[in-house]
This record gives structure tokens, C-alpha cells and sequence, in this order.
């Protein structure tokens, strides 16, 4: 018996249908825009004083002589924490990045500026000037970040962590020698689920470090010899 025509047609029609529908779907949902990203500066704040009215003023006196200024190198910020997506560390010391949740800038470059502000209004250096500067400079301060994620791993208590070691440098006489160095560590409570949390803690982490570390700048002998 030959073949029923319209149960032939009826069965190409829903075939040639249904690729139609798989291909428009798979087009919409390639032509639907990516989510959008929320992206975060970690804000330590202002110092509670600045050091002198030098600072405070933030200008460079005419007569300010190299002794009493800081140059600051960028941050080197270690992978995997130098992407601009946040890094979270879960449970069984797994450690995954956010796609929708991250930095407005470079790690490095959001830390460097933010330490170069506190430093200028924290003393104990006359002025802080960045690598870009041409202003003679006879310290040195570069520092690694070696730790920057929220630390998920106990459910219970939640932190954000950041771990910097800072290198004070005294470059008279274009003799390079280390002044001081130290690793500081830092967590803050933070709520889970909550990156708006998340990212405030990074600002408390990073104030506990920058208060820390300028009481210690404040204790060098430094000479303007």
C-alpha cells in the first residue's frame, strides 16, 4: 500500500517546525544580553589624624628636599587574586572566582592609590609621590599582596581576608638597602551571601594593615642625612 501523503507532510511539517523553534530559541538566547556585572573599590577610609599640615594640605612645599618624601611602587598583587572577579575560598579549601561580582579596576591598582592617600595624610613622609612622578624621592616602599578573597570555608563564620607584606627601601646614594619589612594579616566578619558584606570587610582589612603599618613607618629612624 503506498504510503499516506498527508500523514508523510503532516510528519515533515512538525520535523521542519521544531527545528524552526530549536533555531530561533538557541538565536534568542544569543542575542540576549550578558548580565549585568557589579563591580567594587575597596575603601579603607580616611586616617583618624593626619600626620602634619604638610600632609593634610596634600602640597608639595617648594623646598621639600627627597629625605622627607616616599615614593610607592605598585602592589603586586599574586594570582589568582589579581583578576578584576572576586575570588572566594569554599569549603575543602576550594577556591572559585565570580563572574558576576568584581573590581571596578585592576586589584593593584585600586590598593597602590588607596595606600598612597593614606599615606599622604598619615605621615610620617613629608609627601608620597607614585613611580609617575618626577619629584626626588629617597625612600622606596613596594609591598606584595598575597592574600585577597572572602573565605566561605566555615559557613558558620564567613570573613573577608587580605594578607600584605610591605618592604621599606632607602635608596641614598643610589645604594639600595631594605629598611623595614613585614607581613600583615588581616580578616573581617562578613555576612554570607552578601558581597555588599564582602567588600566592606576588604575596607576594614586593608584600614587594620594601613594603621598598622604606619604606626611601624613612624618608629623607623629615619634620617635625613
Amino acid at each position: 500500500m503506498p504510503p499516506n501523503r498527508p500523514v508523510i507532510m503532516r510528519s515533515v511539517i512538525f520535523v521542519l517546525a521544531t527545528a524552526i523553534c530549536s533555531l530561533v530559541g538557541s538565536c534568542a538566547a544569543l542575542m540576549q544580553p550578558d548580565p549585568e556585572k557589579a563591580l567594587f573599590a575597596i575603601d579603607p577610609g580616611d586616617p583618624p589624624a593626619a600626620g602634619n599640615s604638610q600632609t593634610s594640605s596634600l602640597k608639595l612645599p617648594t623646598t621639600m628636599r627627597a629625605e622627607t618624601v616616599l615614593r610607592v611602587r605598585l602592589l603586586r598583587v599574586a594570582s589568582p587574586y589579581n583578576g578584576q572577579a572576586f575570588v572566594y575560598k569554599t569549603t575543602g579549601n576550594e577556591f572559585r572566582t565570580d563572574y558576576y561580582n568584581g573590581f571596578i579596576a585592576a586589584p593593584d591598582q585600586l590598593l597602590t592609590g588607596s595606600l598612597i592617600a593614606w599615606l599622604l595624610r598619615a605621615g610620617p613622609f613629608d609627601s608620597v609621590v607614585d613611580v609617575a612622578s618626577g619629584i626626588p624621592a629617597r625612600y622606596v616602599l613596594e609591598g606584595n599582596v598575597t592574600a585577597l578573597y572572602g573565605d566561605y570555608s566555615d559557613k558558620a563564620i564567613p570573613k573577608a581576608v587580605m594578607v600584605v607584606r610591605i618592604f621599606l627601601l632607602d635608596d641614598h646614594d643610589a645604594n639600595l638597602r631594605i629598611m623595614f619589612e613585614k607581613q600583615y594579616s588581616a580578616t573581617s566578619a562578613i555576612e554570607r551571601g552578601n558581597v555588599n558584606s564582602l567588600v566592606k570587610g576588604w575596607g576594614i582589612a586593608f584600614r587594620q594593615i594601613l594603621e598598622q603599618m604606619t604606626a611601624d613607618l613612624r618608629d623607623l629612624p629615619l634620617t635625613d642625612s
